[in-house]
């Protein structure tokens, strides 16, 4: 009767101590809407979007990697800018001899993504390398970019003869997509370039 007893106490004390960890590890478990929210409230303090790519990929959530992911949305949020360059990537000239086309290029960061948005631009020059008018313009990414998705122009506007006769600057402004892992981070951003028609 006694073995009973003890086999009785045993087995609930057993029980009572393999089903505690279990609702302890409940309770530290959070919903997808928290990851979400918390992302989502964070991104909308630095005017910056964010969405999640794949729920499925995301596993149990908790405190810490929540903690994590707004940490993610700050690190993008805070080192986004864009890096002028001033070097034409390549040039043609038409059959008409006044025509040039010139591509500049910018580089977009934020960390750790970054990619390279190529412009090209097409003009008049007359004589004494003076830049008459342009006729095309066009911005895209090409080239070596990394944890990048995609870029979407939104304008694109030159000032001709600009610092000198023979210049165009370009000020570019778009939507740019980067993912690292399940999330997207996105942002309008501007940059700059000075292409030369010389």
């Amino acid at each position: 009767m006694k073995k009973i007893i003890f086999l009785i106490v045993a087995s609930i004390v057993c029980s009572i101590s393999l089903t505690q960890p279990i609702h302890a590890k409940e309770q530290n478990t959070l919903s997808v809407e928290n990851y979400v929210s918390a992302i989502t409230e964070e991104a909308k303090k630095y005017n910056v979007d964010v969405w999640i790519n794949d729920y499925e990929t995301l596993g149990e959530i908790t405190q810490d990697k929540i903690d994590q992911a707004v940490k993610n949305v700050q690190l993008f949020a805070t080192t986004i800018h864009t890096e002028e360059n001033n070097t034409n990537l390549h040039s043609s000239i038409s059959t008409y001899a006044s025509t040039k086309t010139r591509t500049g290029y910018f580089d977009i960061v934020a960390a750790p993504g970054s990619a390279t948005i190529n412009v090209d631009i097409t003009a008049s020059v007359s004589s004494g390398n003076k830049i008459s008018s342009i006729s095309r313009k066009n911005a895209y990414q090409a080239g070596v970019a990394f944890f990048f998705s995609s870029w979407t122009t939104h304008s694109i506007s030159t000032t001709m003869n600009s610092p000198s006769n023979g210049y165009v600057k370009a000020v570019v402004t778009g939507y740019a997509v980067f993912n690292y892992g399940v999330t997207s981070y996105a942002s309008n951003m501007t940059g700059s370039c000075l292409i030369d028609f010389r």
